[in-house]
């Protein structure tokens, strides 16, 4: 096992769980799930190839983990026992499988602008990118 080696992750509360990979419980098995099901579609045509070498769940924290802490494909390879190169693919995959979902990914500058002419106030406008991005309204200033 990848990161549960480590560390049992499972067993964070909400709070740690965001600490440690940036997301909430909940959003990382929504992340989870839209993985999952892209999976089935994609291997819906009899594929032959390799048994992965992390779940569908390990991919997803160590795309999470590489997003958070910025650490190199190389670190976070090594601290699995799995190759940059796997790493790499692993990242980059799974980051094609969550974006064509839309429901991880911030509203653009046209929606911003937008909110701002609607007469939004910057408060409101804080907390829709805060909670997009699962921070708070201070960590978003920061």
């Amino acid at each position: 096992m990848f990161i549960s080696k480590n560390m049992d992750y499972q067993n964070l509360s909400s709070e740690q769980f965001k600490r440690r990979f940036g997301v909430y419980k909940q959003t990382y098995r929504k992340m989870v799930e839209s993985v999952k099901s892209v999976e089935a579609e994609s291997n819906s045509v009899s594929k032959r190839r390799p048994k992965p070498k992390l779940s569908i769940e390990e991919q997803v924290l160590a795309k999470l983990e590489y997003w958070r802490e910025y650490r190199t494909y190389f670190h976070i390879g090594t601290s699995g026992q799995i190759s940059e190169s796997t790493i790499v693919r692993i990242v980059n995959k799974t980051e094609k499988m969550l974006l064509p979902s839309g429901n991880f990914r911030l509203k653009g500058k046209k929606a911003l602008l937008e909110s701002i002419s609607n007469g939004k106030k910057e408060e409101e406008i804080l907390a829709m990118i805060a909670e997009k991005l699962n921070l708070t309204q201070e960590e978003v200033l920061i």
